[in-house]
């Protein structure tokens, strides 16, 4: 009869044998040569990356020395200073005691499973199958960190992204995103102007309240480059806008009122006739960031019936509309 059987390893630390018995006995049928399980600390191993630096989705190599030549020492790349338990990418070296191997898709799978760029990582090695840590790099930078320009929006506000370290290629690409979404969930986004470094402005910002973050992606993929920290966007007061009266005969000056506006330097108000697109525009005005206030306007050249509109950030997502007033 032949077989094998797997068993948890002896205490670090010896020289032992394995032995067969007859029948639940101990009648001794056979025995091993000798061996040595080895303590972790006694094992002399290096652990080294080729780079400083990668772009998300850039090869990894990982080369390494001193292993003790067992079939299932591994390597792995972790986020720095968690636990050993935690790795994001890794590979069994089979028996190489002395050597290296390239994680060639980089941290582009991991990226979206927990592990973004725009942080430090340390590749590490384990012996035979176990979390026994023999060797760790320096910490190495995967992607692109990334910051926004403050921690709380109000809604329909202007957000500025800001990374670092992008590859600056055509296609790279931010968007915003609920907080813990997935990697294909994006609310907005834009190109970036293909640099290393460098912001873009999300000019109307986020309508719906709630806790978001921004991330990086390498060009044309969902690989995850770089994340913010989560930031909240706020609800806005109403906005309302009202006209100083109801009736006004050709030639008359207009005064709008508005309140509650987001306070950005291109809101504006603007009348136009009642009932028509929001693009359709008799008279308009920029509140240069009052979230409050008023400005007499020329009246409409015409006879007809007109209201006044708030519009956000130099678009057209009407904020506010007046009840309709006449001009006779």
């Amino acid at each position: 009869m032949a077989g094998s059987q797997q068993l948890e390893s002896p205490v670090p630390g010896g020289s032992y044998v394995a032995r067969a018995f007859d029948n639940d006995t101990y009648t001794l049928m056979g025995e091993s040569d000798a061996f040595t399980v080895a303590n972790a600390g006694d094992t002399t191993a290096t652990v080294s990356v080729d780079q400083p630096d990668y772009a998300i989705d850039q090869p990894i190599t990982v080369s390494w020395t001193g292993l003790p030549g067992n079939d299932l020492d591994w390597v792995a790349i972790s986020p720095e200073n968690r636990p050993d338990t935690v790795e994001a990418v890794w590979f069994y070296v089979h028996g190489v005691t002395s050597g290296s191997l390239t994680f060639t898709k980089g941290m582009s799978i991991a990226s979206y499973q927990g592990f973004p760029g725009g942080r430090n990582y340390v590749a590490r090695l384990y012996l035979n199958d176990t979390y026994s840590r023999v060797a760790e790099t320096a910490p190495f930078l995967v992607g692109a960190p990334m910051t926004t320009d403050a921690a709380t929006y109000p809604a329909n506000t202007p957000i500025t992204v800001s990374w670092t370290h992008l590859p600056g290629a055509a296609g790279d690409w931010i968007g915003l995103m609920p907080a813990g979404a997935a990697h294909d969930v994006v609310t907005k986004w834009m190109f970036t102007p293909s640099t290393v470094n460098g912001n873009v402005v999300f000019n109307s910002g986020l309508v719906a309240p709630g806790s978001y973050i921004a991330r990086a992606f390498a060009p044309n993929s969902y690989f995850i480059a770089g994340e913010t920290v989560p930031f909240t966007v706020t609800a806005n007061a109403a906005v309302t806008v009202t006209t100083d009266a109801s009736s006004y005969t050709v030639g008359d000056q207009v005064t709008v009122t508005w309140s509650g506006l987001p306070g950005n330097q291109q809101d504006w108000i603007a009348i136009a006739p009642d009932g028509s697109s929001d693009p359709t525009v008799t008279r308009w005005v920029y509140t240069y960031g009052a979230a409050a206030g008023s400005f007499t306007f020329e009246g409409p050249p015409s006879a007809g019936s007109y209201v006044a509109r708030a519009f956000l950030n130099d678009t057209y997502v009407k904020l506010g509309e007046s009840p309709a007033f006449s001009v006779n």
